[in-house]
C-alpha cells in the first residue's frame, strides 16, 4: 500500500516535491500514520493537478482513446469481414499500437509541459474542425470545397499552438510538443467522428470500385467499411506528423518576428 501511494505521489507531484514528501514519510511512524501521510500527499497532488487542469485533459484524452478503441472493437464484432483479408490483422495491430501510443503520449504531455497546454487549447478546436471534415459519405461538391479549407484551418491552428508555446517557454522542444499534441488531438477527433458515422450507416459509404469488384452483398458493406477505416487509422499517424511540420513553420515565424521587435526597440 505504501509503495502504491508513493508511486501515485511521484506521478502527481513535481519530482522535487515528490522526493521531499517521500523522504519525510520515512520519518513517520510505520503503519496507519505513514499511510495517512502518504494519502495526504496524493490528495495534495490531485488538487494541484485539478487546479492546473491537467487531470481533466488527461482523462478527456483517455476517454477519447477508449471511444476510438470501442469503435474499432464494435466494427470487428459487427462486421467481421471488415477485418478480413491479408491487411486486416496488420491494420488491427497498427491501430492497437497507435492507440496505446496516444494513451502514453497523453500522460507524458500533460505532466506540466507548456507545449501540452497550448497544444490542448488549439488541438481541441482542430479536433472539431477535423471531425466535421471527416464525414465519410462520398465526395460531394460541398465536401470537395470544404476539405481544403478544413485542412488549411487545422494547419493554421497547429501553427498558432506552436508559436504560442515557443513564446511562452522560449524552447523549440515545447513548440514541437504543442504542434504534435494538437495534431494528435485533431487526428483523434477525425477518427472518432468519422468511424462513428461510418459504423452508424455503413450502407451510405461511397463504394470503392476495387472493393466492389471482389465483394458483394453484406460482405461488400463490411469490406467497404474496413477500407474506409484505413483512412482514419492512417490519419492517426498523419496528425502528429502534420503537427510537427506546423511546429517548424511556427518556429520560423516566431524567430522571424524577434529581430524586428529588437530592431524597433533599438531605434526607439
Amino acid at each position: 500500500m505504501d509503495r502504491l501511494l508513493g508511486r501515485l505521489i511521484q506521478a502527481l507531484l513535481p519530482p522535487q516535491w515528490g522526493e521531499a514528501l517521500l523522504s519525510e514519510a520515512e520519518h513517520v511512524e510505520p503503519g496507519w500514520p505513514r499511510k495517512r501521510w502518504l494519502a495526504g500527499g496524493v490528495i495534495a497532488g490531485l488538487r494541484a493537478r485539478l487546479k492546473e487542469g491537467v487531470m481533466p485533459v488527461r482523462w478527456g484524452a483517455w476517454f477519447g482513446i477508449a471511444a476510438a478503441a470501442f469503435l474499432v472493437a464494435y466494427t470487428v464484432w459487427r462486421y467481421p469481414a471488415a477485418a478480413g483479408g491479408g491487411g486486416g490483422p496488420i491494420y488491427l495491430s497498427l491501430v492497437t499500437v497507435l492507440l496505446l501510443g496516444y494513451a502514453a503520449a497523453s500522460w507524458w504531455v500533460t505532466r506540466g509541459r507548456a507545449g501540452g497546454h497550448r497544444g490542448t487549447q488549439f488541438g481541441v478546436v482542430a479536433a472539431v474542425v477535423a471531425g466535421l471534415a471527416a464525414m465519410p459519405y462520398g465526395l460531394t461538391i460541398a465536401r470537395v470545397a470544404v476539405l481544403p479549407l478544413a485542412f488549411l484551418a487545422v494547419l493554421v491552428l497547429l501553427t498558432i499552438a506552436a508559436i504560442k508555446a515557443v513564446r511562452d517557454s522560449g524552447s523549440p522542444v515545447q513548440a514541437l510538443i504543442a504542434g504534435g499534441w494538437a495534431g494528435a488531438l485533431a487526428a483523434l477527433g477525425a477518427f472518432i467522428w468519422g468511424m462513428a458515422m461510418a459504423v452508424a450507416a455503413p450502407q451510405r459509404l461511397a463504394v470503392d470500385p476495387s472493393v466492389a469488384a471482389s465483394h458483394g452483398g453484406a460482405d461488400l458493406i463490411a469490406a467497404n467499411l474496413g477500407e474506409q477505416s484505413v483512412i482514419y487509422i492512417l490519419g492517426l499517424i498523419a496528425g502528429p506528423m502534420l503537427g510537427v511540420f506546423a511546429a517548424v513553420i511556427g518556429m520560423v515565424i516566431a524567430s522571424a518576428k524577434r529581430p524586428r521587435q529588437s530592431t524597433m526597440r533599438s531605434v526607439v
